[in-house]
C-alpha cells in the first residue's frame, strides 16, 4: 500500500490505498492523491489547494477527518466520509460525496463543480453558496445563510435563517416508489397551462438531473412543455436497474414493480395527480444512458401502462434489439416466454419510437460491447441505424405495422444539445 503526493501536471501514478495507514497527509496547490477504486482510508487529509482523485463507480471510504482550507478538489467516482469534514473556502466537487459524518463550514463556503454533495449526517455552516452541481440534504443542514444557484434536493431538514434560490420556473419534489426516494427536477415555462404537453426526461450515465433540466429548458420553452427530470442515482440504480430496465438481476427475473418501467409509470401517475390532469399528454425522452434505459421500457409497450405520445431515444449507446436469438439485454433471449412472444415484439415495432443520433457520434467504447452487443455496431450512429433497420425488417417479415422513425443529425455529436441542431428533429413531437 502506497500513498504519494505528486505535483499536478506530471504523469499521475496509480496509488493503491486498499487499507491505507492512519497518518496525516497535507496537500498544497500543486499536489494530488490518486486512489484506487477499493480504498479504505483512515488517516487525516488536509487540502490547501490540493486534490483527491479516483475513478469508476465503486465507493471510496474515508474513516479519518478531512480538512479543506482555502480550496480543495475532489474528483472522480464517489467518496463516503464517515468521519468529519471541515471546509473553509471553496470546495470544488467533480465527484459524488456521501457525508455520513458531520460537516462544518467556516465563513463563506462555496460549492462549485458538477459533483453531488449528499448530507446524511449533520452539517453546520455560517454561509453556504451552492454555485454548481447538486446539494442533497437527507440529514440536517443548519446555517445562517444559504444561496442556491444550482440544485437543492433531499428528504432531510434545513434550518437556515436566510435561503435564496435562483432559477426562474425551477422547482423539485421527492417521489417515493418501492422504498426509494427519488428527487425530481421540474421546470415550468411561464406560459404553460394544463393541457399543454409534459416531458419526462431520463438522464445520461452521470444521472445529474439538475444539469439535464438546465440543458433542456430551451426545448421545454420552445414546446411550451412542463419538464420533469427524475434522478436515478448510480448506487441504488446501477446498470441492471437503470440501463437494462431492472427486468433481470443476476440473470433472475424480477417482479414488475421493480422494473424501471414501473417507476416511470408511477411517476406519470404522480404528475397526473399533482397537475390534476387525468388526460395528461406526455413524451418520454432519454439521452445516452437514458436512451438505453428507455429502449428497455418501450420494448414492453404491450404489457406496460405507459402510453406516451412518443418514446424519443437520443444518442443511445445500446438498444434492446427485437432479436429473439440475442441474449438479454441486447436482445430477448433469456427472458420469460411471455416477454419475448409475437405479441410483445409486434407491439414493440408498432410503438411510437423516434431515434435521434448525430452522424459524428462515432467514438467507440463507453457503452456495452461484449457478447451480442458486438452485433449492434461499432459506434452510436451505427447502432442507431442498425436498431431501426432491425425493427423494420422484423415488421416487414411478419406483415406488422412499423411506427419507428430515424432522425440523423448531420455533423451532430453526442451532446444532448446536438440532437436538436437540425430543425427536422422537432418532428419527433408530431405524429
Amino acid at each position: 500500500m502506497r500513498l504519494r503526493c505528486i505535483p499536478l501536471g506530471l504523469s499521475i501514478l496509480l496509488v493503491s490505498l486498499l487499507n491505507a495507514p492512519a497518518q496525516l497527509h497535507e496537500l498544497g496547490p500543486d499536489q494530488e492523491i490518486k486512489f484506487d477504486p477499493a480504498t479504505q482510508h483512515s488517516g487525516t487529509i488536509v487540502l490547501k489547494g490540493g486534490r483527491i482523485r479516483s475513478w469508476g463507480d465503486s465507493q471510496r471510504f474515508f474513516h479519518g477527518p478531512i480538512r479543506i482550507s482555502g480550496s480543495g478538489q475532489v474528483a472522480g467516482g464517489s467518496f463516503v466520509v464517515t468521519n468529519e469534514m471541515e471546509v473553509e473556502g471553496t470546495l470544488d466537487m467533480q465527484a459524488w460525496i456521501y457525508m455520513k459524518g458531520n460537516l462544518r463550514g467556516k465563513g463563506v463556503v462555496v460549492k462549485k463543480g458538477a459533483g453531488t454533495l449528499i448530507i446524511e449526517g449533520n452539517a453546520v455552516f455560517d454561509e453556504l453558496h451552492v454555485n454548481q452541481g447538486d446539494l442533497r440534504v437527507n440529514g440536517t443542514l443548519t446555517c445562517n445563510r444559504l444561496v442556491v444557484k444550482s440544485v437543492l434536493t433531499g428528504t432531510g431538514t434545513i434550518n437556515c435563517q436566510d435561503i435564496q434560490y435562483s432559477g426562474e420556473g425551477e422547482s423539485q419534489f421527492s417521489f417515493r416508489h418501492e422504498g426509494h426516494e427519488l428527487p425530481v427536477m421540474v421546470y415550468r415555462p411561464k406560459t404553460w397551462k394544463r393541457g399543454n404537453p409534459v416531458i419526462i426526461l431520463l438522464t445520461g450515465s452521470d444521472r445529474r438531473a439538475g444539469v439535464y433540466r438546465k440543458n433542456f429548458r430551451k426545448i421545454a420553452d420552445e414546446r411550451n412543455a412542463l419538464l420533469f427530470v427524475p434522478e436515478f442515482n448510480r448506487f441504488d440504480f446501477r446498470a441492471d436497474e437503470y440501463l437494462f430496465g431492472g427486468l433481470l438481476r443476476a440473470n433472475k427475473p424480477q417482479p414488475r414493480e421493480k422494473w424501471l418501467l414501473s417507476f416511470i409509470a408511477a411517476l406519470v401517475e404522480e404528475i397526473r395527480e399533482r397537475e390534476n390532469d387525468p388526460d395528461l399528454q406526455y413524451y418520454l425522452i432519454g439521452h445516452s444512458a437514458g436512451a438505453q434505459a428507455l429502449s428497455r421500457i418501450a420494448a414492453f409497450h404491450h404489457v406496460s401502462p405507459l402510453r406516451p405520445k412518443e418514446y424519443i431515444l437520443m444518442s443511445g449507446g445500446s438498444y434492446l434489439f427485437p432479436e429473439r436469438d440475442w441474449e438479454y439485454s441486447s436482445g430477448f433471449r433469456g427472458l420469460p416466454e411471455e416477454l419475448r412472444g409475437d405479441e410483445v415484439l409486434k407491439a414493440y415495432v408498432g410503438a411510437p419510437i423516434s431515434i435521434i443520433c448525430g452522424t459524428a457520434d462515432t467514438k467507440t467504447g463507453g457503452f456495452p460491447d461484449q457478447g451480442d452487443y458486438v452485433k449492434q455496431g461499432l459506434t452510436r450512429i451505427d447502432r442507431a441505424r442498425n436498431f431501426y433497420a432491425s425493427g423494420r425488417a422484423l415488421a416487414e417479415k411478419n406483415g406488422w405495422p412499423f411506427a419507428w422513425r430515424l432522425f440523423e443529425v448531420e455533423g451532430g455529436g453526442h451532446g444532448s444539445s446536438d440532437s436538436w441542431k437540425d430543425p427536422k428533429t422537432r418532428a419527433v413531437f408530431q405524429r
